[in-house]
C-alpha cells in the first residue's frame, strides 16, 4: 500500500449472507424517456459555476 492508503481490515466482522432477492439489472432506456425533477434542482448561479469548474 501507498503511505496515503492503508488497507481495510474486516477481521473479526461477521461473515454476510448474501440477500435472497433478485439480482440487479441494469439496462437502456431511451432518452426521452428521462425526465429532471425540479423540485431537487438547485438555481444556476455564478457562484455554482465557478466552483464547479474549481
Amino acid at each position: 500500500m501507498t503511505p496515503h492508503f492503508r488497507a481495510i481490515d474486516v477481521s473479526g466482522q461477521p461473515a454476510l449472507e448474501p440477500a435472497d432477492q433478485a439480482a440487479p439489472v441494469l439496462d437502456w432506456i431511451p432518452i426521452r424517456q428521462l425526465v429532471i425533477d425540479d423540485r431537487y434542482q438547485r438555481p444556476l448561479t455564478r457562484a455554482a459555476i465557478i466552483i464547479f469548474w474549481i
